[in-house]
């Protein structure tokens, strides 16, 4: 299924209303649940209800068509049916204040899903990212692009931003990692004080090795 849990959605939403941006794309947008949560927090919750009115402007590419339904045409200014590399490719640079890409990465190999980070922080100046904390099988015999295929501890998103000589900031919840990459990103993170130290004390390639949980070297 296209969705996730809701553990990370306070930091992106708020980390993402703090740029203030005009123009956001949600790159593999799934069931939608993020342009209708920053649709809600900055048009919906100011009565600007109908679409003449919103303030910003959500794009979504998804690239399965059966996930494209009336509720998410409801909320995005425009839904783009594509594979999301094909896409960004046909992009200007810097088309976009905000670049999504939730719960995406890990389906791709990690060598094409480095290339469309890159191509994202190209199209956007700043890409917000979450991704599973270890590594889990995921497929789905309808729907190829359910698959699992790579995994993106902090240290493996802080190479790729090193790789595209860009800045990064990452966050911890108890399911996922968030990073936001761009210039001078900023991510709100109200985390537990033990995690925080807990991180800085065990680097989690070590902690969850240690507890049987991680997945590829990558």
């Amino acid at each position: 299924m296209p969705t996730g849990p809701l553990s990370a959605a306070p930091t992106v939403i708020e980390s993402v209303l703090a740029l203030d941006p005009l123009k956001i794309v949600d790159l593999g947008m799934g069931t939608g649940k993020y342009g209708f949560l920053l649709r809600e927090q900055r048009d919906f919750s100011a009565n600007r209800l109908e679409r003449a009115d919103w303030t910003m402007s959500i794009v979504g590419v998804e690239g399965w068509a059966e996930y494209v339904q009336a509720h998410q045409r409801s909320v995005y200014t425009d839904i783009v049916v594509d594979d999301v590399r094909a896409w960004l490719q046909s992009q200007a640079d810097v088309s976009f204040d905000v670049a999504l890409a939730l719960d995406i990465v890990e389906h791709f190999r990690p060598r094409d899903a480095a290339h469309m980070i890159g191509e994202a922080l190209r199209v956007a100046r700043h890409v917000v990212i979450t991704t599973p904390r270890a590594f889990f099988k995921q497929s789905d015999h309808e729907n190829p692009l359910e698959q699992h295929l790579s995994w993106w501890p902090e240290a493996a998103l802080r190479k790729v931003a090193k790789y595209h000589s860009t800045q990064i900031v990452v966050s911890h919840d108890p399911l996922n990692v968030v990073a936001m990459l761009g210039v001078a990103p900023r991510l709100i993170t109200g985390g537990s004080f033990k995690r925080t130290v807990r991180t800085h004390l065990i680097p989690d390639g070590v902690y969850w090795r240690l507890r049987g949980r991680t997945g590829p070297r990558i």
